[in-house]
């Protein structure tokens, strides 16, 4: 009976409903921050909904699925790093298959050999980023650093509502720098979602000089809308990097508002790459060009803008304050700056 009563609790677990509109929010986004955009389903991998089910973490415990989250990572990092080209191709097509709605090869370099490994793959450059992802030309633009899906903060506090489930975000522990934290207390922050479809390469959001990185060590948890909701902390218990992002060149009169860059690592994540940690401090780099590459994985970028410094996208702040992510594409532009 005990082998029936364990079955029970799974079946439990993986179906069980939160209401009608709390669902809805964690399981679509809009489409784009048309006015018109509609509200689109997202593919989501099983292993996730099981987890991170609205009793799941609860009933499992947070540091079984904590575990979970570093086998994964380790056993995922085994699989999508090997040469053997039937199990990589084999990779590949499945994930065309499953997000086939939602990933566009003809965007992408294909190398003439084919892709080494899955995660060649994964971390595939864009073909023409100026075709197919455009910068406005107005220089005080702030573009998205990723395609992704978008949730603007507007008033980030010490401890700030973050989620539909409204779990406390404290800002120090996010940094782990007290005299950081408060110097970007009631600004604005963005978190942009990568799902393991997404173009994981990630780009300047300004012009701009960028500081040391600074890395913070922290465990494995999706950064799924259901793993929030289930009260996981991914944005605060997660691997993750940062750095100070400061206008420059076209925009240096803004120098004294420098950005938070944060790099999120997520579920299968083997590492954040950034390119400027080999480049000289003084390096300026232009709106749209890119910072750096996810390995394998879900993984999340958050900007943290200082208090009344710029104006956010009115529709993507609307669907925002509604519980809704956006979808948005990197180099799109997001908000401008504040004159």
């Amino acid at each position: 009976m005990r082998i029936f009563s364990y079955i029970f609790l799974l079946f439990f677990i993986f179906f069980s409903n939160q209401n009608s509109a709390q669902k809805k929010q964690l399981t679509h986004f809009f489409s784009s921050k048309h006015p018109d955009a509609q509200l689109i389903k997202e593919p989501v991998a099983w292993q996730v909904k099981f987890l991170y089910g609205t009793y799941g973490m609860q009933t499992l415990g947070k540091k079984l699925v904590s575990l979970f989250g570093k086998h994964a990572t380790t056993r995922e990092a085994h699989l999508k790093f090997s040469t053997d080209k039937k199990l990589t191709k084999k990779q590949i097509d499945y994930y065309l298959k499953c997000y086939k709605n939602f990933i566009n090869m003809q965007e992408f370099i294909i190398p003439e050999q084919g892709f080494s490994c899955f995660n060649d793959w994964f971390i595939r450059s864009l073909k023409n980023q100026e075709k197919d992802r455009p910068l406005e030309k107005n220089l005080h633009a702030i573009s998205s650093p990723a395609d992704s899906k978008l949730l603007i903060i507007p008033n980030l506090s010490q401890d700030t509502q973050v989620t539909i489930k409204e779990q406390a975000f404290n800002l120090e522990t996010f940094l782990q720098d007290k005299n950081l934290a408060q110097n970007y207390t009631g600004g604005l922050m963005m978190i942009f979602r990568l799902a393991p479809y997404d173009y994981h390469r990630y780009h300047y959001p300004i012009d701009c000089t960028v500081s040391q990185e600074v890395r913070v060590p922290g465990i494995y948890q999706s950064v799924n809308r259901r793993a929030f909701y289930a009260g996981a902390k991914p944005l605060t218990v997660n691997k993750r990097s940062y750095e100070l992002v400061t206008p420059a060149g076209s925009i240096a009169k803004f120098s004294d508002k420098p950005i938070i860059m944060v790099q999120v690592g997520a579920t299968a994540v083997a590492s954040i790459v950034n390119h400027f940690t080999v480049l000289p401090k003084d390096t300026i780099f232009t709106r749209g060009s890119e910072t750096g590459y996810f390995q394998f994985g879900g993984s999340t970028i958050v900007l943290l803008f200082k208090k009344d410094t710029i104006i956010a996208d009115k529709q993507i702040t609307k669907n925002s304050l509604a519980g809704y992510e956006t979808a948005v594409k990197v180099r799109e532009t997001i908000a401008h700056w504040k004159i």
